[in-house]
């Protein structure tokens, strides 16, 4: 009689904890993907940026980049036509390797760069973020990122 009452304390424990676990995990992947897709500021985006130099980690970057729905939105609100996603996202790419190289080519140790200074300019359709770093040893670069702001969220266009 004790041992049927202990497997079913145990089965109701075991359904209890599936349940619990099935609800935290179906709330993280929401809030998860609502948090991932564009920065809620100039800020923040400079702040990833920042990180993904500094950790030589394109991925990082890769929920910033427009998908294919803000690409459309972009070329509706902007003068100018950017082709997909994918040609923004090859495009930054290559910049941000460029930026790298740059660094290193003036003995930047990426790992103690540090953000010194930010400057944010507001255009009409685009923003320019202007990112001033140096390292330990004051060796010094400068970053350019433009921006677009599409549904109340910031997207990189382009690295410079």
């Amino acid at each position: 009689m004790e041992r049927r009452g202990a497997t079913k304390t145990v089965l109701i424990l075991t359904i209890i904890t599936l349940t619990c676990l099935t609800a935290f995990k179906s709330k993280d992947k929401s809030t998860i993907s609502e948090g991932l897709k564009g920065a809620k500021n100039k800020k923040e985006l400079s702040g990833v940026v920042y990180n993904a130099l500094k950790r030589h980690d394109f991925n990082l970057m890769q929920a910033f980049i427009p998908g294919t729905d803000e690409v459309e939105l972009i070329n509706k609100k902007v003068s100018y036509q950017h082709k997909n996603n994918e040609s923004i996202k090859a495009e930054l790419q290559k910049s941000f390797h460029h930026i790298i190289e740059s660094g290193i080519d003036k003995n930047i140790n990426w790992s103690l760069v540090e953000l010194v200074d930010q400057q944010i300019e507001d255009g009409n359709e685009i923003s320019l973020i202007r990112l001033e770093l140096e390292d330990h040893r004051g060796h010094k670069l400068t970053v350019n990122i433009k921006l677009i702001e599409i549904e109340d969220r910031w997207y990189i266009t382009e690295l410079v």
